[in-house]
Protein backbone atom coordinates (compact mmCIF):
# COMPACT_ATOMS: atom_id res chain seq x y z
CA UNK A 1 0.00 0.00 0.00
CA UNK A 2 1.22 3.25 -1.07
CA UNK A 3 0.93 6.44 1.81
CA UNK A 4 1.06 9.69 0.96
CA UNK A 5 3.89 12.10 2.35
CA UNK A 6 3.60 14.12 5.20
CA UNK A 7 6.10 16.18 6.37
CA UNK A 8 6.49 16.64 10.11
CA UNK A 9 7.42 19.88 11.25
CA UNK A 10 10.89 19.16 11.51
CA UNK A 11 11.07 18.08 8.16
CA UNK A 12 9.38 21.48 6.84
CA UNK A 13 12.01 23.28 8.78
CA UNK A 14 15.12 21.52 7.94
CA UNK A 15 13.92 21.75 4.33
CA UNK A 16 13.26 25.17 4.13
CA UNK A 17 16.59 25.61 5.45
CA UNK A 18 17.90 23.66 2.76
CA UNK A 19 16.11 24.14 -0.79
CA UNK A 20 38.84 10.06 5.23
CA UNK A 21 44.30 12.74 2.51
CA UNK A 22 42.57 11.25 6.20
CA UNK A 23 46.17 9.37 5.68
CA UNK A 24 48.12 11.89 7.86
CA UNK A 25 45.14 14.30 8.64
CA UNK A 26 41.93 14.73 10.08
CA UNK A 27 39.54 18.25 10.30
CA UNK A 28 38.25 19.37 13.20
CA UNK A 29 36.08 22.09 13.48
CA UNK A 30 36.51 25.40 15.19
CA UNK A 31 34.92 25.38 19.19
CA UNK A 32 31.44 25.87 19.29
CA UNK A 33 30.42 29.12 20.85
CA UNK A 34 29.96 29.23 24.55
CA UNK A 35 26.74 31.06 23.83
CA UNK A 36 25.69 27.10 22.44
CA UNK A 37 24.29 24.94 25.00
CA UNK A 38 25.81 22.16 23.20
CA UNK A 39 29.07 23.56 24.11
CA UNK A 40 28.18 21.40 27.52
CA UNK A 41 29.16 18.74 25.08
CA UNK A 42 31.40 16.27 25.02
CA UNK A 43 32.22 14.83 21.55
CA UNK A 44 34.47 11.83 22.03
CA UNK A 45 35.87 12.09 18.07
CA UNK A 46 36.47 14.50 15.76
CA UNK A 47 35.00 15.42 12.24
CA UNK A 48 36.40 14.10 9.17
CA UNK A 49 36.51 15.76 5.53
CA UNK A 50 37.16 12.54 3.99
CA UNK A 51 38.37 9.36 3.71
CA UNK A 52 40.91 7.89 1.79
CA UNK A 53 41.96 4.82 2.56
CA UNK A 54 43.35 1.55 0.38
CA UNK A 55 41.26 -0.79 -1.08
CA UNK A 56 41.30 -4.06 1.30
CA UNK A 57 40.06 -6.49 -1.44
CA UNK A 58 42.39 -7.92 -4.01
CA UNK A 59 42.62 -10.99 -6.44
CA UNK A 60 40.31 -11.67 -9.15
CA UNK A 61 37.14 -10.24 -8.78
CA UNK A 62 38.36 -9.06 -5.75
CA UNK A 63 37.50 -12.12 -3.95
CA UNK A 64 40.70 -11.95 -1.24
CA UNK A 65 40.50 -9.84 1.64
CA UNK A 66 44.00 -8.26 2.42
CA UNK A 67 43.69 -8.12 6.29
CA UNK A 68 46.28 -5.43 6.90
CA UNK A 69 44.59 -3.20 4.31
CA UNK A 70 41.54 -4.20 6.16
CA UNK A 71 42.40 -2.98 9.53
CA UNK A 72 44.18 0.29 8.42
CA UNK A 73 40.94 1.17 6.45
CA UNK A 74 38.92 0.38 9.66
CA UNK A 75 41.39 2.65 12.01
CA UNK A 76 40.81 5.58 9.17
CA UNK A 77 36.81 5.09 9.12
CA UNK A 78 36.42 4.92 13.12
CA UNK A 79 35.62 8.17 13.60
CA UNK A 80 32.46 7.94 10.96
CA UNK A 81 31.65 4.35 11.99
CA UNK A 82 31.63 5.86 15.94
CA UNK A 83 29.86 8.67 15.27
CA UNK A 84 27.02 6.42 13.83
CA UNK A 85 26.79 4.06 16.10
CA UNK A 86 26.25 7.00 18.51
CA UNK A 87 23.21 8.05 17.00
CA UNK A 88 22.04 4.75 16.30
CA UNK A 89 22.15 4.19 20.18
CA UNK A 90 19.51 6.68 21.25
CA UNK A 91 17.22 4.73 23.10
CA UNK A 92 13.09 4.39 22.02
CA UNK A 93 11.63 5.24 25.58
CA UNK A 94 13.16 8.58 25.93
CA UNK A 95 13.20 9.19 29.64
CA UNK A 96 14.00 12.31 31.04
CA UNK A 97 17.44 11.18 32.41
CA UNK A 98 18.50 10.39 28.62
CA UNK A 99 17.15 13.79 26.88
CA UNK A 100 20.16 15.31 27.66
CA UNK A 101 22.47 12.84 26.41
CA UNK A 102 20.20 12.68 23.03
CA UNK A 103 20.37 15.91 22.94
CA UNK A 104 24.57 16.08 22.59
CA UNK A 105 24.35 12.95 20.41
CA UNK A 106 22.41 15.22 17.92
CA UNK A 107 24.36 18.26 18.83
CA UNK A 108 27.39 16.22 17.25
CA UNK A 109 26.19 15.21 14.32
CA UNK A 110 25.22 19.20 13.31
CA UNK A 111 29.10 19.61 14.65
CA UNK A 112 29.68 17.20 11.97
CA UNK A 113 27.72 19.11 9.42
CA UNK A 114 28.55 22.36 10.25
CA UNK A 115 32.16 21.27 9.20
CA UNK A 116 30.78 19.94 5.70
CA UNK A 117 32.57 16.79 6.66
CA UNK A 118 32.41 13.53 4.55
CA UNK A 119 32.40 16.15 1.45
CA UNK A 120 36.16 16.63 0.84
CA UNK A 121 37.95 14.39 -1.64
CA UNK A 122 37.01 10.98 -1.05
CA UNK A 123 38.58 8.08 -2.90
CA UNK A 124 36.96 5.12 -4.29
CA UNK A 125 37.15 3.01 -1.02
CA UNK A 126 36.20 6.63 0.87
CA UNK A 127 32.69 7.66 -1.39
CA UNK A 128 31.91 3.72 -1.09
CA UNK A 129 31.92 4.17 2.66
CA UNK A 130 30.41 7.29 2.68
CA UNK A 131 27.21 5.27 0.64
CA UNK A 132 27.24 2.58 3.68
CA UNK A 133 27.65 5.07 6.43
CA UNK A 134 25.27 7.74 5.49
CA UNK A 135 22.59 5.33 4.70
CA UNK A 136 22.69 3.78 8.23
CA UNK A 137 22.70 7.57 9.52
CA UNK A 138 20.20 9.16 7.40
CA UNK A 139 17.31 6.22 8.54
CA UNK A 140 18.64 6.88 12.46
CA UNK A 141 18.97 10.41 12.64
CA UNK A 142 14.73 10.86 11.10
CA UNK A 143 13.84 7.90 13.58
CA UNK A 144 15.72 10.33 16.45
CA UNK A 145 13.97 13.66 15.71
CA UNK A 146 10.70 12.16 15.93
CA UNK A 147 11.49 10.79 19.19
CA UNK A 148 12.49 14.17 20.71
CA UNK A 149 9.79 15.41 18.89
CA UNK A 150 7.61 13.32 20.91
CA UNK A 151 9.14 14.01 23.83
CA UNK A 152 8.74 17.95 23.30
CA UNK A 153 12.41 18.50 23.03
CA UNK A 154 13.39 20.25 20.53
CA UNK A 155 17.13 19.96 19.69
CA UNK A 156 19.91 22.81 20.24
CA UNK A 157 19.16 26.24 18.53
CA UNK A 158 19.58 25.57 14.93
CA UNK A 159 21.08 22.16 14.96
CA UNK A 160 18.00 20.51 12.90
CA UNK A 161 18.12 22.60 10.00
CA UNK A 162 22.07 22.68 9.71
CA UNK A 163 21.75 18.93 9.40
CA UNK A 164 19.46 18.87 6.75
CA UNK A 165 21.16 20.94 5.37
CA UNK A 166 24.44 18.78 5.05
CA UNK A 167 22.42 15.63 4.03
CA UNK A 168 21.20 16.91 1.05
CA UNK A 169 24.68 18.01 -0.19
CA UNK A 170 25.21 14.38 1.06
CA UNK A 171 22.94 13.02 -1.02
CA UNK A 172 23.00 15.48 -3.69
CA UNK A 173 27.04 14.67 -4.51
CA UNK A 174 26.47 10.99 -5.07
CA UNK A 175 23.18 12.30 -7.72
CA UNK A 176 26.21 14.22 -8.95
CA UNK A 177 28.61 11.82 -9.54
CA UNK A 178 26.18 8.95 -10.98
CA UNK A 179 25.35 11.17 -13.26
CA UNK A 180 29.08 12.92 -14.29
CA UNK A 181 30.70 10.39 -17.47
CA UNK A 182 33.64 8.82 -15.50
CA UNK A 183 35.77 10.47 -18.23
CA UNK A 184 35.36 13.56 -17.39
CA UNK A 185 37.74 14.70 -14.60
CA UNK A 186 37.57 18.97 -15.80
CA UNK A 187 36.08 19.96 -12.33
CA UNK A 188 36.20 17.80 -9.60
CA UNK A 189 39.46 15.22 -8.34
CA UNK A 190 37.12 13.02 -6.28
CA UNK A 191 35.89 9.68 -7.04
CA UNK A 192 33.78 9.30 -9.80
CA UNK A 193 31.80 5.49 -10.03
CA UNK A 194 32.50 3.96 -13.04
CA UNK A 195 29.47 2.66 -15.21
CA UNK A 196 29.99 -0.96 -14.28
CA UNK A 197 29.67 0.24 -10.44
CA UNK A 198 26.34 1.84 -11.19
CA UNK A 199 24.65 -0.67 -11.17
CA UNK A 200 25.35 -3.48 -9.37
CA UNK A 201 25.45 -3.57 -5.53
CA UNK A 202 27.66 -0.41 -4.93
CA UNK A 203 24.56 1.17 -6.94
CA UNK A 204 22.26 -0.32 -4.75
CA UNK A 205 23.75 1.56 -1.82
CA UNK A 206 24.03 4.50 -4.10
CA UNK A 207 19.78 4.23 -3.86
CA UNK A 208 19.39 3.41 0.07
CA UNK A 209 21.68 6.37 0.86
CA UNK A 210 19.97 9.21 -1.36
CA UNK A 211 16.30 8.35 -0.65
CA UNK A 212 17.46 7.81 3.21
CA UNK A 213 18.78 11.49 3.18
CA UNK A 214 16.21 12.79 1.18
CA UNK A 215 13.57 10.96 3.58
CA UNK A 216 15.05 12.20 6.68
CA UNK A 217 15.38 16.01 5.00
CA UNK A 218 11.47 15.79 3.00
CA UNK A 219 13.78 16.48 -0.44
CA UNK A 220 11.39 15.24 -3.12
CA UNK A 221 13.94 15.23 -5.77
CA UNK A 222 16.61 13.17 -3.84
CA UNK A 223 13.67 10.81 -3.08
CA UNK A 224 12.43 10.43 -6.82
CA UNK A 225 16.73 10.44 -7.84
CA UNK A 226 16.30 6.89 -5.73
CA UNK A 227 13.68 5.31 -7.36
CA UNK A 228 15.16 6.07 -10.47
CA UNK A 229 18.23 4.57 -9.83
CA UNK A 230 16.60 1.53 -7.71
CA UNK A 231 14.87 0.69 -10.97
CA UNK A 232 18.17 1.13 -13.03
CA UNK A 233 19.97 -1.52 -10.67
CA UNK A 234 17.10 -3.92 -11.01
CA UNK A 235 16.75 -4.12 -14.48
CA UNK A 236 20.12 -5.81 -14.43
CA UNK A 237 18.44 -9.00 -12.75
CA UNK A 238 17.97 -12.06 -15.12
CA UNK A 239 15.43 -14.25 -15.15
CA UNK A 240 16.73 -16.62 -12.56
CA UNK A 241 16.91 -13.61 -10.21
CA UNK A 242 21.27 -13.30 -10.45
CA UNK A 243 22.99 -9.96 -10.89
CA UNK A 244 25.71 -10.21 -13.57
CA UNK A 245 27.55 -7.67 -11.68
CA UNK A 246 27.57 -10.27 -8.29
CA UNK A 247 27.68 -14.15 -10.31
CA UNK A 248 31.42 -13.03 -11.44
CA UNK A 249 32.21 -12.63 -7.36
CA UNK A 250 32.47 -16.51 -7.69
CA UNK A 251 32.88 -17.96 -4.23
CA UNK A 252 31.36 -15.23 -3.13
CA UNK A 253 28.38 -14.60 -5.37
CA UNK A 254 25.44 -15.17 -2.54
CA UNK A 255 27.50 -13.02 -0.05
CA UNK A 256 27.39 -10.19 -2.94
CA UNK A 257 23.82 -10.80 -3.69
CA UNK A 258 22.66 -10.63 -0.19
CA UNK A 259 24.98 -7.19 -0.14
CA UNK A 260 22.74 -5.70 -3.24
CA UNK A 261 19.33 -6.84 -1.78
CA UNK A 262 19.40 -5.21 1.55
CA UNK A 263 19.51 -1.74 0.75
CA UNK A 264 17.01 -2.66 -2.82
CA UNK A 265 14.95 -4.03 -0.24
CA UNK A 266 15.05 -0.96 2.50
CA UNK A 267 15.45 1.80 -0.29
CA UNK A 268 11.51 0.15 -1.56
CA UNK A 269 10.04 0.21 1.74
CA UNK A 270 11.69 4.18 2.37
CA UNK A 271 9.60 5.13 -1.25
CA UNK A 272 6.86 3.53 -0.60
CA UNK A 273 6.47 5.21 2.56
CA UNK A 274 7.07 8.48 1.10
CA UNK A 275 4.53 7.92 -2.24
CA UNK A 276 7.51 7.18 -4.79
CA UNK A 277 5.89 4.42 -7.28
CA UNK A 278 7.38 0.95 -7.14
CA UNK A 279 5.51 -1.38 -9.13
CA UNK A 280 6.34 -2.95 -12.37
CA UNK A 281 9.09 -4.90 -13.56
CA UNK A 282 11.51 -3.88 -10.86
CA UNK A 283 9.00 -5.19 -7.82
CA UNK A 284 8.81 -8.62 -9.55
CA UNK A 285 12.71 -8.56 -10.31
CA UNK A 286 13.58 -7.99 -6.46
CA UNK A 287 11.21 -10.62 -5.54
CA UNK A 288 12.85 -12.79 -7.92
CA UNK A 289 16.30 -11.42 -6.48
CA UNK A 290 15.45 -11.94 -3.00
CA UNK A 291 14.09 -15.89 -4.14
CA UNK A 292 17.82 -16.50 -5.97
CA UNK A 293 19.36 -15.11 -2.58
CA UNK A 294 17.59 -17.42 -0.08
CA UNK A 295 17.80 -20.07 -2.38
CA UNK A 296 21.93 -19.69 -1.96
CA UNK A 297 21.97 -19.00 1.60
CA UNK A 298 19.84 -22.40 2.27
CA UNK A 299 22.37 -24.26 -0.15
CA UNK A 300 24.98 -23.17 2.59
CA UNK A 301 26.59 -20.54 -0.01
CA UNK A 302 26.78 -17.90 3.03
CA UNK A 303 30.81 -18.72 3.60
CA UNK A 304 30.55 -16.29 7.12
CA UNK A 305 28.19 -17.30 9.39
CA UNK A 306 29.40 -14.23 11.26
CA UNK A 307 28.00 -12.22 8.51
CA UNK A 308 24.44 -13.70 8.19
CA UNK A 309 22.75 -11.02 11.29
CA UNK A 310 23.49 -8.48 9.56
CA UNK A 311 23.20 -9.64 5.97
CA UNK A 312 19.36 -10.77 6.74
CA UNK A 313 17.73 -7.73 7.91
CA UNK A 314 16.75 -7.19 4.41
CA UNK A 315 15.42 -10.58 3.31
CA UNK A 316 13.95 -10.70 7.05
CA UNK A 317 12.08 -7.56 5.61
CA UNK A 318 10.98 -8.71 2.43
CA UNK A 319 9.50 -11.76 3.95
CA UNK A 320 7.62 -9.65 6.29
CA UNK A 321 6.31 -6.53 4.20
CA UNK A 322 6.99 -7.24 0.34
CA UNK A 323 6.34 -11.20 0.22
CA UNK A 324 4.62 -12.61 3.43
CA UNK A 325 4.46 -16.43 2.83
CA UNK A 326 6.89 -16.55 0.53
CA UNK A 327 7.97 -19.82 0.75
CA UNK A 328 11.44 -18.40 0.38
CA UNK A 329 10.88 -16.86 3.86
CA UNK A 330 10.77 -20.79 5.82
CA UNK A 331 13.45 -20.21 7.86
CA UNK A 332 13.90 -16.92 7.55
CA UNK A 333 15.27 -15.58 11.51
CA UNK A 334 13.21 -12.85 13.34
CA UNK A 335 14.00 -9.43 11.81
CA UNK A 336 14.03 -7.92 15.20
CA UNK A 337 16.76 -10.20 16.67
CA UNK A 338 19.04 -8.70 13.87
CA UNK A 339 21.40 -5.63 13.21
CA UNK A 340 23.03 -3.69 10.29
CA UNK A 341 24.61 -0.65 10.95
CA UNK A 342 23.61 0.81 7.22
CA UNK A 343 20.42 0.09 7.40
CA UNK A 344 20.19 2.05 10.66
CA UNK A 345 21.76 -0.08 13.39
CA UNK A 346 20.26 -1.84 16.58
CA UNK A 347 17.07 0.37 16.85
CA UNK A 348 15.35 -1.71 14.24
CA UNK A 349 12.02 0.34 14.96
CA UNK A 350 12.87 2.36 11.76
CA UNK A 351 11.19 -0.90 10.54
CA UNK A 352 8.44 -0.73 12.05
CA UNK A 353 5.16 -1.12 10.10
Amino acid sequence: MTHAFRPSKWQKAAFAASSFALLGSITPLAPLSAATPAAACVFPQNAISEIRSDKYYRGRNNAIIDSEALDEAMAQSAPLRDMVQRQQTIPADLRADDLAAAKCKTAELAYWARSDALLGNNNQRGFNERLFYISGLALAHRRNLQLMEQAGTPLYEDDAAIIAEWMVKLGDSVITAYTRDPADRRFTSEFIPPRAQRTGNLGAWAAMMVAATGEATGNQTQLRWAGEQWRRVLQTVDSDGAMASEVRRGAKATEYHFFALNPLVATELVLRRNGIPVDGQARANLDRLARYALEGAAQGKLPDPARRNRLFVGPALWCRDLAPGDPSCAAMPDWRQLTFPYLGGAPLDIWER
